[in-house]
């Protein structure tokens, strides 16, 4: 009786503490309702969504709570724009912002100083910028004091284009919207949609209308890909002498002919090079010439001007941008490697089927989303010559990662299942003149089995047959095969006159093999070796003919030799295609993505209705 007693008891005082803490909780909000009733409702302008700027000015413990997290702590903002920020949160959380808040906000961000852009992204973008893009503006601005362009050479997913490209542009428009801005991207598509993403945050953001109320699209003059104009709404007629003669901003591909625009505001060029403008040295030095030609001499007049490239090749446009000198570079790899022991340096360790294949310390960049983990699936997505080329910004340490030896794994043959399924590769070679040139190519035929996260190459043939003996083998080993899904047949050459002859003579499971303008360096070094590399793609280990020969091509690729013999990795390049070994994961970059057919191209008018934010 005694312990029933005294459990009801605690029983009792719990509830009575739960109590006095809701009585707590409601005398807070209603404290808080009453003050802001004082001091009388926000103006419409001022008012902004519930939870639209809680991750501002928080902690990590609030930042969590919302979907637009923190993405760097508040100690990398200056003390004086901190403690507005945080002023600024907890008056939006209380529904509304104050007229005095609305102006110390406007005040510090017409400052056009670092600290004025940290406090423009995140009333942009309820969100402190990160720790490096902060650093990146304190540069671009030391960089304009010394008289020189800023040149940013980051990592994949840095945030180059939503921090600069967009933010950094939109910010030099509330600034000084008589001005015209131009930003240069690989292609219009993408130049069109990060234009719209700005055009957006100027029409849509609350935030926006809230601090910059006179500055509104002028969508009689032009609202869309052509071209965004903003205008002041207070000068009236005036306002048409006082504006550039371009668009306030206009996104373009830099294969367009750019050579009539003449921006004085913010010039961006973001990532122009992509696989396919840097595959040989002729279509590098085209992609120069339009920034030497086209783009720098526009230039005169700007008064910003930023080059943001993740590195391609030696001879990309970024090597050429700096070579010129007049740039103040800023490189900012995913982690900076560092010896064991080093004063905030984490593990980034890379295991594949029990097997560690790279280990290293390093300082993250971008700890709250590149954390060590992150980084090992980069690498694991990547290869070992992508990510040094895409995450370390390392050229060098990328060369002679050509195809390795040792990234050829044996599977035995005693656990492959004769009811894995089936999947061959043929590159064809014309054969007609048998004897008379004995280096030309050889005809090739590759077997791949395949299940769900494993291939295996099991043989195949090279030989130099002509059309009709090349088309009674291939009828020959499919027949073999009973598991057969598909043969893909490469389309270019005479190869497509191969696969209409296969296709009007039986029933075979063909699949047309394109390779989309990409290289063959690119083919091999960027999208298969990584497949072995990791133990994805595995290699038989029986003794075959085709095997053995398979195994001397992967050893003596060279891309620098025009002529020589890469008949068996075509083949086993077009089996592993057929079967989807290559298509593209979550962290993979979206420029090595492969398809076997032609991508219907989208329209950019259809791209402007898809409201990007």
């Amino acid at each position: 009786m005694h312990r029933r007693r005294q459990r009801r008891r605690e029983r009792g005082k719990r509830r009575f503490a739960k109590q006095d803490s809701r009585i707590w909780r409601r005398r807070e909000r209603r404290r808080e309702s009453n003050a802001i009733r004082q001091r009388g409702p926000a103006p419409i302008h001022a008012q902004v969504p519930p939870g639209y700027c809680r991750a501002v000015g928080e902690g990590n413990q609030e930042a969590e709570e919302t979907p637009q997290a923190c993405t760097a702590k508040e100690e990398e903002v200056s003390e004086r724009s901190r403690a507005l920020l945080k002023q600024y949160a907890i008056e939006a959380r209380g529904g509304g912002v104050t007229p005095p808040t609305i102006e110390q906000l406007r005040t510090m961000i017409l400052e056009d100083s670092p600290d004025g852009y940290d406090v423009f992204y995140a009333t942009m973008r309820a969100r402190l910028p990160p720790a490096h893009v902060s650093m990146w503006i304190e540069r671009l601005y030391e960089a304009k004091q010394l008289g020189l362009w800023f040149g940013n050479e980051a990592f994949r997913g840095a945030t180059k284009t939503t921090a600069i490209t967009e933010t950094f542009t939109a910010y030099q428009m509330a600034l000084h919207p008589e001005r015209s801005n131009f930003f240069l991207q690989a292609d219009d598509i993408k130049a069109a949609m990060h234009a719209r993403n700005v055009a957006d945050m100027v029409a849509k953001n609350p935030m926006w209308r809230a601090l910059f109320t006179d500055v509104v699209p002028d969508e009689e003059r032009g609202w869309g890909s052509t071209g965004y104009w903003i205008k002041r709404a207070s000068t009236g007629d005036e306002w048409s002498r006082i504006r550039h003669k371009d668009p306030s901003l206009i996104g373009s591909g830099y294969a367009a002919n750019i050579v009539s625009l003449h921006p004085i505001g913010v010039v961006n060029v973001d990532d122009i090079n992509n696989d396919k403008n840097t595959e040989s040295e002729a279509m590098s030095d085209e992609a120069n010439r339009i920034l030497t030609d086209s783009l720098y001499p526009m230039m005169e007049d700007v008064a910003w001007h930023i080059f943001s490239q993740t590195p391609w090749t030696k001879r990309d446009a970024l090597a050429k941008a700096k070579s010129t000198g007049l740039y103040d570079w800023a490189r900012t790899p995913v982690m900076r490697v560092v010896p064991e022991g080093t004063k905030g340096a984490e593990l980034v360790r890379v295991e594949i089927g029990g097997e560690i294949i790279y280990v290293a310390w390093g300082i993250p960049t971008w700890p709250e989303k590149f954390g060590p983990q992150r980084i090992a699936r980069c690498y694991k997505a990547s290869g070992q010559k992508g990510f040094a080329r895409m995450y370390l910004l390392d050229l060098t340490q990328a060369e002679g990662l050509n195809l390795r030896e040792e990234w050829l794994h044996s599977y035995p043959l005693d656990r492959v299942s004769q009811d894995w399924p089936v999947y061959m590769g043929i590159d064809y070679a014309s054969t007609s003149e048998v004897g008379k040139n004995e280096d030309r190519d050889y005809f090739a035929l590759a077997v791949v089995r395949a299940i769900p996260g494993l291939a295996v190459v099991m043989d195949g043939i090279r030989e130099r047959l002509p059309r009709g003996d090349a088309e009674k083998k291939v009828r020959a080993i499919a027949s073999m095969y009973p598991t057969l899904n598909a043969i893909g047949v490469e389309m270019e050459g005479k190869g497509e006159q191969f696969y209409e002859q296969l296709a009007s003579t039986g029933n075979l499971k063909l699949l047309p093999m394109r390779t989309l303008g990409r290289s063959k360096p690119f083919r091999f070094e960027e999208v298969m070796a990584k497949h072995f590399e990791f133990s994805r793609v595995w290699v038989s280990d029986r003794a075959t003919p085709f095997l053995r020969a398979f195994r001397d091509e992967w050893t003596n690729w060279d891309a620098k030799q025009k002529h020589q013999h890469d008949d068996t990795l075509d083949a086993v390049y077009y089996a592993l295609a057929s079967a989807g070994v290559f298509m593209r994961s979550a962290e993979e970059p979206e420029e090595i993505a492969y398809s076997t057919r032609r991508k219907k191209a989208l329209s950019p008018w259809a791209i402007m209705g898809r409201g990007h934010v």
